[in-house]
């Protein structure tokens, strides 16, 4: 048996006695001869133990047959019976009282306890919060400067591509001005030699083709460094 139920039991039996010496003390015969107080009389102190037969007066003892209890006893064993369970409660409601406290201020405890574990994980969330926001911030930046980068990067190419197609295109151009034009002088040259000399062919006689022929042969070289100069140029 735990002692807390021994301690009851023994508290409960204390009662019980108490109870029952109060019913001895209040419960004696009265009323049937005899000496001692008359009816409605209050015993205030006479006869504490019992009563005794043949007794003629009363004394703080004993207290003749028939004599009610005394108040005196009522309050002694009201003094016992309250006594008892001082005695044999006062250690069990103190326990009872120290065991409420303790679990009254451990429940405090450990309310303060997660109360401080949980400031202590929503300080730890904040900050990772914080840092979360830190990195989406970060690769926001990142992420504008990489787009700047790239878009740089392409105009840049795009601009190096155009000018390179514009020089391609500008020498292409200046290559076949230059063809047209040597084909051009070589045609100009050609119909004009075809034009002289159907010229010649009609109207000149013997001596103007020697003549003719002479002078040719004199300015072919110029015709030939005119010619040379042009293509170069």
């Amino acid at each position: 048996m735990k002692p807390a139920a021994k301690k009851a039991l023994i508290m409960a039996a204390a009662m019980i006695a108490a109870v029952l010496l109060a019913g001895v003390a209040f419960g004696s015969p009265g009323g049937e001869g005899g000496h001692g107080n008359g009816p409605g009389e209050i015993n205030w102190i006479w006869g504490l133990i019992n009563t005794k037969e043949g007794l003629q007066e009363p004394n703080l003892l004993w207290r003749p047959v028939g004599m009610p209890a005394p108040v005196l006893a009522f309050v002694i064993n009201a003094a016992i019976l309250f006594g008892v369970i001082f005695w044999f409660g006062k250690k069990p409601i103190q326990d009872a009282l120290k065991q409420r406290r303790d679990r009254i201020m451990g429940g405090m405890d450990a309310a303060a306890k997660m109360k401080a574990e949980a400031q202590a994980q929503l300080a730890v969330h904040e900050a990772k919060l914080e840092l979360v926001e830190e990195e989406i911030e970060r690769l926001k930046s990142e992420m504008r400067e990489a787009a700047e980068a790239e878009r740089e990067h392409v105009l840049r190419e795009a601009r190096d591509r155009a000018g390179r197609m514009q020089r391609d295109a500008v020498h292409l151009v200046e290559q076949e001005m230059k063809a047209a034009h040597q084909e051009l002088v070589k045609e100009t040259v050609r119909v004009a030699f075809v034009a002289a000399e159907e010229m010649i062919r009609k109207h000149a006689n013997a001596a103007d083709h020697q003549r003719i022929a002479d002078d040719y042969i004199a300015g072919l070289p110029d015709a030939l460094a005119k010619a040379g100069g042009g293509e170069a140029a």
